[in-house]
């Protein structure tokens, strides 16, 4: 079942008040929405991109009329860079916003009965006042609007900076950042042409990408194994995982993978639920014959709502185990709340555990995982019952891989 998409548009709303994380708040027909960039003040057309039960969340379309507080962005990357995004807000109203939602969090979300809150104290700079600034590095950049692609040069391609607001995995290209006063941009720019010059490549893993799939972790091994010397042992690891996928597709056989399985993938939250989308571990779930009923959402992992793993109804529920939690509290959870306690995977027991502390081992480590669970059939059913089931002494498994 496709996600479904929002397509709303709220014209000439009013912005209310600052909220948290950067964003902004109104209220339209008695329902929360939260705008980014936007100022109290501001009359905007808003874009909604998610809409929930008791809010929504958008973007600013049109500024119908700017804010009497409104002011100019002072950086050049305002807007896609992923910090400073209280630019527009003057630093006065800025200082109040974060004495609000301390307040906020503990009198009227924690109703604790504190003395008053006093104002915040400003600093005396609100330019250049970092004195310890990490920048990322990658040889696949984000492409401004604007930029043709196709008439870049690798090394045009080059960024080193900031991530991109959202994109864990996205690098933009700072020229000038005002966080931190010189040298530091000196310092930066210097260093990526050092690095053009003399031909050293940024390395970004590929698999961290939201859209990674195997064929990423190849990628990385090999350009591990250039960086470090060492070719033939990184070829070595790629062939020995493709091995293993290849034995466990073998095992599985055809007909799985043309009708793979139903798998909601719970990892954490109770409010709402922390689970795999694609990427690598969508990428795993396909490999051991399933497919993640959030496929359609193109991240790695999202926080989707209750009501939608309902109505996605998978057939296999598989609980996420990081060696330091206890999963029958999970699985408690499954069975006594209001939304999955009537799903069918859980009615009919198919609730499965993954263990994933080898899994942050090393990435090679994602093969395993892969190959930790087979699909198997119960043929005195009517229809084929498919299911994940761990490891134990499964010919679908070799040996571990092992080695330095």
């Amino acid at each position: 079942m496709s996600r479904k998409r929002v397509d709303l548009l709220l014209e000439n709303v009013t912005i209310e008040a600052v909220a948290a994380e950067g964003k902004a708040l109104a209220h339209v027909d008695g329902i929360v929405v939260f705008v980014d960039f936007a100022v109290p003040g501001d009359v905007v057309d808003i874009q909604v991109f998610k809409k929930k039960k008791n809010y929504m969340e958008g973007w600013i379309k049109r500024i119908v009329k700017p804010s009497e507080h409104r002011l100019d962005p002072f950086c050049p990357h305002f807007g896609v860079c992923g910090g400073c995004r209280w630019q527009p807000l003057p630093y006065s109203m800025q200082l109040e916003a974060k004495r609000q939602q301390v307040e906020d969090q503990l009198v009227r979300i924690g109703h604790l009965d504190v003395p008053e809150i006093r104002p915040t104290l400003p600093s005396p700079h609100t330019e250049y006042y970092r004195n310890k600034l990490e920048f990322s590095a990658s040889a696949s950049r984000w492409i401004l609007n604007g930029e043709n692609p196709d008439a870049l040069s690798a090394d045009d391609r080059v960024g080193l900076g900031f991530h991109v607001s959202k994109f864990f995995d996205k690098v933009l290209d700072i020229k000038e950042c005002h966080l931190q006063k010189e040298p530091s941009n000196a310092i930066r720019l210097f260093v990526k042409q050092f690095c053009l010059d003399h031909g050293i490549i940024p390395y970004f893993p590929y698999c961290c990408s939201d859209s990674a799939t195997f064929e990423d972790i190849y990628k990385d091994y090999e350009v591990l194994g250039n960086v470090f010397g060492v070719q033939e042992v990184a070829a070595e690891r790629v062939q020995a995982m493709k091995d293993k996928l290849a034995s466990v597709e073998a095992a599985l056989g055809k007909e799985v993978y043309e009708n793979p399985i139903k798998v909601f993938v719970y990892d954490s939250g109770e409010d709402a639920p922390f689970t795999a989308c694609q990427g690598m571990p969508g990428d795993m779930i396909k490999l051991a014959g399933g497919i993640s009923i959030f496929d359609d959402i193109q991240k790695g992992w999202a926080t989707p709502s209750w009501e939608e793993v309902v109505e996605r109804d998978p057939d296999v529920i598989l609980i996420l185990n990081y060696n330091y939690e206890d999963t029958a509290e999970k699985t408690e959870f499954l069975q006594n709340n209001e939304f999955t306690s009537q799903m069918r995977a859980v009615q009919e027991g198919r609730i499965y555990v993954a263990n994933c502390a080898d899994g942050l081992k090393a990435s090679w480590s994602a093969v395993e995982n892969a190959g930790s669970y087979k699909v198997y059939y119960k043929p005195s059913a009517a229809s084929v019952w498919s299911c994940l089931e761990t490891e134990g002494t499964s010919a679908v498994i070799p040996d571990t891989l092992s080695g330095t």
